[in-house]
C-alpha cells in the first residue's frame, strides 16, 4: 500500500503553522516521507489549490502555492540525491 504524504494550504515543509493540525510546521511529514521511502511506494502530493477556509465556489490557486510547491521539490529532490 503506497502513501501520498503533502502538506495543506499555502504551506511548505519547513514554513511556520503555527497551531495548523497541532503543528509548527510539516517537517514531520517529509521526514515519514524519507522514512516510508523504501518500505512502500511515496507519492509526494501536495496541495496547489484550496476550497475549504476561503469563501469562493472555486478553488483558489496563489503564487504563493506555487512557491511553496517549487521550494518544497527542490528540498525532495535536494535530501532525495543526499541519501540515494
Amino acid at each position: 500500500l503506497g502513501v501520498a504524504p503533502h502538506t495543506v494550504q499555502f504551506y511548505g515543509f519547513d514554513d511556520p503553522a503555527p497551531g495548523v493540525y497541532g503543528n509548527s510546521n510539516f517537517s514531520a511529514i517529509r521526514d515519514w516521507m524519507f522514512k516510508q521511502a523504501g518500505k512502500r511506494e511515496v507519492l509526494y502530493y501536495p496541495e496547489t489549490e484550496y476550497w475549504v477556509n476561503f469563501d469562493s465556489p472555486v478553488p483558489l490557486f496563489l503564487p504563493l502555492y506555487a512557491k511553496s510547491r517549487f521550494t518544497d521539490l527542490r528540498k525532495v529532490s535536494r535530501r532525495q540525491s543526499e541519501v540515494g
